[in-house]
């Protein structure tokens, strides 16, 4: 018996006794007793653990399947040198290893021959250099994105050109591969891949508070909401019936779909990627992370929901200040009490920079700065004990009809990306200049997630 069989086989054992306990508990006239509720808990228990451990294991036979298959599509280009350099099983498939392979990669399309090292490092990673194809850059999900804006804050230097600051990035998962449309997705090296989450986030003051939801294809995807906060209940005299009417919640759902952006090509010289010491991943996650988080936080700030997505600010709600050319410590207070008590915990101001330098400069009744800097590293100031996050992408100007300050529960702004990043090398279109082309592409979108009480409002003058 296979050990999935067996783990199978324990999982289904579990239910039978939970079923039973089950039946015997909620049998007529039948009072539960104190061993019957930690006999209960103890199966529960049984069942989460023998799923847990199926779930692994069906997880990494799926893997190995993968591997399998992936080692089997390895072109002759690999497979007919194994007999004269070895079969590269003695090489790391780490960060330096992938940006090896990588490099590898890049000359082969240039036509320019490889080293031993380059080959060692294809066979290790399972790349196939002469397959022109898509790069496939996997995103991580919304947890490991505040892990390494962390990292990013802890580090003076640039974390991926010192190794120190890279090693706080160690507990980052390793890519892996799979068949492209185009003849084969690479691995892409960590360094690339959290470079270019990292520089989305610097320029991104909208992606660090929302949540961000990875679906696999691009169809409309809807939020059912339901809102009841107009309802109550109603006391009633003894023996009085409830009526026959009663009063239903209102249902809605919150839309999002899929806008394509692109990071515009970014130019190589030919002499550059001759060169394998080249640091292309470091420079490719610098610039694209760059471009494409500031034109989606542009988006996620300001857009205006018409084929574009719906940007934060233009999903809150109004609350006007009392002057059209100042910000005061009551607006700020009056703004915080506009939101509901209920998307009040783990709210959090959003302000431009010249925003926050007027704040900075307010003082409270007694003359007591209501800016609180947090001196503890990676972690926010604070305005009146909440959080407040840099948004270069809101009004910096204190003025009639700006909006200058935002306050809510930020986290109900909700960006939906779609697959994965695609990079591609564009080989032939300059070559009238000598330059090799790359442009990246992603699928994203963003709205507020709100069933009818407002969770974030801006002060309006």
């Amino acid at each position: 018996m296979s050990k999935l069989q067996a783990l199978r086989e324990k999982q289904g054992e579990c239910a039978k006794a939970i079923r039973q306990l089950n039946d015997k508990m909620n049998a007529e006239g039948y009072t539960a007793t104190a061993e019957d509720s930690e006999n209960w808990a103890k199966v529960n228990a049984s069942y989460d653990a023998a799923k847990a451990a199926r779930d692994r294991e069906e997880i990494s036979a799926r893997a190995e399947g993968e591997a399998a298959s992936r080692n089997d599509r390895i072109s002759p280009f690999i497979a007919d040198d194994r007999r004269s350099r070895g079969d590269g099983a003695g090489m790391a498939n780490d960060d330096a290893t992938r940006t090896m392979a990588l490099a590898a990669w890049c000359r082969a399309q240039c036509r320019k021959p490889l080293t031993e090292d380059h080959f060692a490092a294809c066979r290790a990673t399972g790349i196939d250099p002469a397959a022109g194809g898509e790069l496939v850059l996997s995103m991580y999900g919304t947890a490991d994105l505040q892990r390494a804006q962390s990292a990013y804050r802890r580090s003076a230097i640039n974390p991926f050109n010192h190794a120190d600051a890279m090693d706080r990035l160690s507990d980052f998962k390793a890519l892996g591969t799979g068949s492209g449309p185009s003849g084969g997705y690479l691995i892409a090296p960590e360094q690339m891949r959290t470079t270019l989450e990292i520089n989305m986030l610097a320029f991104g003051g909208v992606r660090q508070v929302a949540e961000t939801i990875r679906t696999a294809s691009g169809e409309p995807l809807s939020w059912p909401t339901a809102d009841d906060t107009t309802n109550t209940g109603v006391q009633l005299g003894e023996s009085t019936t409830i009526g026959s009417t009663g009063t239903d919640p209102t249902f809605s759902k919150v839309l999002w779909s899929a806008y394509k952006f692109s990071s515009k090509p970014m130019f190589v010289p030919y002499e550059l990627l001759q060169d394998s010491v080249f640091n292309l991943p470091a420079l490719i996650g610098q610039y694209f992370g760059e471009r494409l988080g500031r034109i989606t936080n542009t988006k996620y700030t300001t857009g205006t929901g018409a084929s574009t997505p719906k940007g934060i600010v233009t999903c809150a709600t109004s609350f006007a200040a009392a002057s059209a050319s100042a910000i005061t410590f009551d607006d700020i207070l009056g703004l915080e009490h506009a939101i509901d008590p209920s998307y009040r915990g783990g709210g959090a101001y959003m302000a431009h920079d010249s925003i926050m330098l007027a704040i900075r400069r307010m003082k409270d009744g007694v003359g007591h700065p209501i800016w609180q800097s947090n001196w503890q590293s990676g972690t926010p100031d604070r305005l009146n004990g909440y959080p407040i996050v840099l948004n270069q992408d809101m009004d910096s100007t204190i003025s009639s009809g700006k909006k200058s300050l935002l306050f809510g529960q930020l986290s109900k702004y909700k960006i939906r990306s779609v697959g994965d990043i695609r990079m591609y090398h564009l080989v032939e279109r300059y070559r009238d200049t000598d330059q090799d082309g790359f442009v990246a592409f992603i699928r994203e979108d963003g709205n507020l997630l709100t069933a009818g009480t407002p969770p974030v409002k801006y002060l309006s003058h």
